[in-house]
């Protein structure tokens, strides 16, 4: 298991652990590994908003919303 996968287990035992049945993941569009683990780990797509930047130097033009239900432990 690599660290995405294993950080991705954590957290929704965490989640699971504090009585939560969903964990939601942000992502940008320019993080291109992040979408695809989360899309095999059987997280969905929600929705696609515009990064607002002010004076942040960031790439992304988009942040993307996934969610995944999770078993209770």
């Amino acid at each position: 298991m690599g660290l995405g996968s294993a950080l991705l287990a954590h957290a929704e035992a965490i989640a699971a652990a504090a009585g939560h049945d969903t964990v939601s993941l942000i992502a940008a569009d320019t993080h291109r590994d992040a979408p695809r683990l989360y899309t095999i780990k059987g997280c969905r797509e929600v929705t696609r908003l515009p990064v607002v930047k002010g004076n942040w130097n960031v790439d992304a033009r988009e942040w993307i919303l996934f969610t995944k239900p999770i078993d209770a432990i």
